[in-house]
């Protein structure tokens, strides 16, 4: 399950510390792929993009996690704002 939050590297290495995994799927905005260098995009094309692209983060997501690891998993984000 993929979030935004503007402070990401802080963000993980707290959820890292309480043992969530998390990934980041899509680290640079597409515009700035290599399979588009044909189109001469530059950093700055698509700002909405790459302010994205800092700012989200997947959480552990799937149909084998446990009530209770979801439980944890939603308490320790919550803790994070508190």
């Amino acid at each position: 399950y993929t979030i935004r939050i503007a402070t990401r590297e802080k963000f993980i290495q707290y959820l890292s510390a309480a043992k969530i995994p998390t990934a980041i799927h899509y680290p640079q905005p597409l515009h700035l792929q290599p399979c588009f260098k044909k189109y001469d995009y530059v950093l700055g094309n698509f700002p909405t993009a790459e302010k994205l692209a800092m700012e989200v983060v997947s959480l552990p997501f799937s149909a084998y996690l446990t009530t209770e690891a979801q439980g944890y998993i939603i308490k320790t984000i919550q803790a994070y704002w508190h």
